[in-house]
């Protein structure tokens, strides 16, 4: 398995609002004329330019006005229909490789699309403590193209020295398709850290696509500022 990290500067309203994701970069297109066209104009200026060839050649090898040499000329269209071969063979190189590239760039195109429809993008809309106990409320909202399986929320908090205030973790059998938003719960025990210091709080969204390969948001809030910032992880 390759983890592949994503970085996605996303701003989110209060009232969660759509937010659009890049996608991933394409191979540039060729954008080049026909080759076909390229094939056909090459080989009628070939053959053009074989007669031409011979007929010079032809003409002048005797030095007498008005007479034509045709082992010479035949010599001479001979050799240049060899040179005209050879660069016909390159002019089909070319296709190929052409043909090639534009089977490469479709390939990764439709992968590409495939990717989109599978792939799920969860953020987190709000964060709350409960006042009942010690528990609290993230809000996420699917903002992909997929469906979101297995989801769990992990909490953890920290003071400013990086000490582990508080941390815990949801059930894992949430569902959350596209376009949906879904508030959890989540239960948390206090660790050795000091509480009146609470600096960081760190939200972490395990979830799986329809493929089953794994992918996770990292969101990350500072409790003295109110700034907030996230990350997507990759794992296929």
């Amino acid at each position: 398995m390759r983890e592949v990290k994503t970085e996605i500067p996303v701003e989110i309203s209060a009232e969660g609002g759509n937010v659009e994701l890049d996608a991933p970069p394409r191979y540039p297109s060729h954008g080049r004329p026909s080759s076909v066209r390229y094939f056909a104009l090459s080989t009628v200026a070939l053959l053009v330019a074989t007669v031409l060839a011979g007929w010079i050649v032809g003409h002048f090898a005797t030095g007498k006005a008005g007479s034509f040499n045709w082992d010479s000329g035949a010599i001479a269209a001979t050799a240049f229909a060899t040179i005209s071969l050879a660069c016909a063979t390159l002019v089909l190189a070319y296709m190929a490789l052409d043909s090639a590239a534009t089977s490469r760039d479709l390939a990764y195109q439709g992968a590409m699309e495939q990717w989109r429809r599978d792939r799920p993008a969860i953020v987190v809309t709000s964060f709350e403590f409960s006042q009942a106990g010690p528990s609290c409320s993230v809000g996420m909202r699917n903002v992909g193209l997929g469906p979101a399986v297995y989801l769990t929320a992990h909490v953890v908090g920290h003071d400013s020295v990086g000490r582990t205030i508080l941390h815990g973790a949801s059930l894992n059998d949430h569902f959350l398709g596209p376009g949906e938003q879904e508030t959890v719960e989540v239960s948390y025990t206090t660790a050795e850290g000091d509480r009146s210091d609470f600096s960081k709080l760190e939200v972490t969204l395990v979830f799986l696509n329809r493929l089953a390969h794994k992918r996770e948001t990292h969101w990350r809030r500072d409790q003295k500022t109110g700034n907030t910032w996230f990350k997507f992880t990759d794992d296929i």
